[in-house]
Formats: structure tokens, C-alpha cells, sequence
């Protein structure tokens, strides 16, 4: 479970498991230990399912001795979910980085689910398809935008 969970979130994949009798559906983030009793935790982004803690999306953290039922989605997530701390465990062993899908040049992973017509997407948010190559552009834009930003707010510090 371990090996998969950390693989889950180097390929940035949704996750489903069920933990304390519960089905949950994350986004994982970070994989290590997670408190001074030296229990393996993963950190993640829980954005269906049920939980006894209140709201959805949160952040939670799941202790994994405690997962049962793990399924790796074929779904993946593009940007870090709001909030992300790249270092959230005292122990950190794995966690997202960047904030985009790794680009393979392939979209050869399953659907999306849901009724849509056949056609493969990956689930950045759920309810909104998208590819992993339009994924890819949106961070290229995004950065771009950074950058011309920068720019300016360093002209602008420049003249004062």
C-alpha cells in the first residue's frame, strides 16, 4: 500500500479508500510520518465521499494502518489544491511538486467517469474534464502570466 500511495502521488492520481468504515475520494499529497508515534501518514485533499470532521473539500491526514479498500484512479489532478504545504509532516518522505500533471505525451489512462461520450479526460476538478495536455498548457500559461507579473512589480518597485 505504501509503494502505491507514494507512486499515487509522484503521477498526481486520485485515490478511493475506505478509512474508519468510511469511503473516502483524495487527492494525495504527502506521504511520511506524521506524528511522534511513528505512524505512517498520508496527507491529503479529500474532496468526496463522507467524513465525521465536517466540510468538504478539507485537508486531512489518514493514518495508513488504517486504509482499507485502496483504489489508484486513472484520474489525474492538475494544480496543487488550495492550501498545499509542500512539508505538512514532521517526517515527510514524498509530496506533490510543481503544479501541473508530469507530461508523458500519453492520455492512454482511463475515463473520467461519469456520462460523458467515451471520449478520455483526466478529472482536474471532479465535474471538469479536462486533458492532460490542456493541463500542461494552463501551467505553461500560468507561469507566463507569473512571470510578466514579476516583471511589471519589479518596474514598478524600480521607480520608487
Amino acid at each position: 500500500m505504501r509503494d502505491q500511495l507514494i507512486a499515487a502521488i509522484q503521477q498526481r492520481k486520485m485515490v478511493e479508500f475506505t478509512y474508519e468504515g468510511m469511503e473516502r475520494h483524495v487527492q494525495p499529497a504527502a506521504f511520511g510520518v506524521g506524528n511522534r508515534k511513528g505512524k505512517e501518514t498520508l496527507h491529503a485533499y479529500q474532496l468526496g465521499g463522507e467524513s465525521r470532521e465536517g466540510f468538504l473539500p478539507a485537508w486531512r491526514n489518514f493514518h495508513v494502518e488504517k486504509i482499507t479498500a485502496l483504489k489508484v484512479l486513472d484520474q489525474v489532478f492538475g494544480p496543487n489544491p488550495p492550501g498545499f504545504n509542500p512539508h505538512p509532516l514532521p517526517q515527510t518522505q514524498v509530496a506533490l511538486e510543481g503544479g501541473a500533471p508530469p507530461s508523458t505525451g500519453s492520455t492512454s489512462g482511463g475515463s473520467s467517469g461519469g456520462s460523458g461520450g467515451g471520449k478520455k479526460t483526466d478529472q482536474v476538478i471532479p465535474g471538469v474534464p479536462i486533458t492532460a495536455d490542456q493541463a500542461a498548457k494552463a501551467a505553461e500559461v500560468a507561469g507566463e502570466v507569473a512571470s510578466k507579473a514579476f516583471g511589471a512589480l519589479g518596474k514598478w518597485f524600480k521607480k520608487r
